[in-house]
């Protein structure tokens, strides 16, 4: 024997009315959806309309073909804002990643305008 699970009533807003200063909607129950469990485990919904010129009753079946995806928007790569103070010989602004470079081996910022200090072999190499 199949058992009820839920019953819903299926409700639209007819208009709005004024209560101790509040806006509430006018509602209208036009209809209920019944979900069961059948005996074999299986859940399935059912329902009826009603209007006035009578009731409808349907079924709710699953989706045959998946809904159209909506592409989903890839984020944008993070871009670093320019490390002020770390300068290229042209003036030129350095990324953050670019000022790394000078910034870890313990090199101060300098002017714009002036070339970055030489990245020699001893303090450009790593440390193992």
């Amino acid at each position: 024997m199949s058992q009820i699970i839920k019953k819903e009533n299926i409700t639209i807003s007819i208009g709005e009315y004024e209560n101790q200063g509040e806006t509430k909607q006018r509602l209208k129950v036009i209809g209920e959806l019944i979900t069961k469990r059948s005996d074999d485990g299986t859940v399935y919904q059912y329902g009826e309309l009603w209007g006035p010129t009578g009731s409808t009753k349907f079924k709710v079946f699953a989706q045959e073909n998946e809904p159209e995806q909506i592409p989903r928007l890839q984020d944008e790569p993070t871009v670093q804002p320019p490390e002020p103070g770390y300068f290229f010989a042209n003036g030129a602004i350095m990324s953050a990643e670019e000022a790394s470079h000078y910034r870890d081996r313990g090199f101060p910022p300098w002017v714009a305008g002036t070339a970055p200090p030489e990245l020699t072999k001893k303090n450009y190499s790593e440390e193992i």
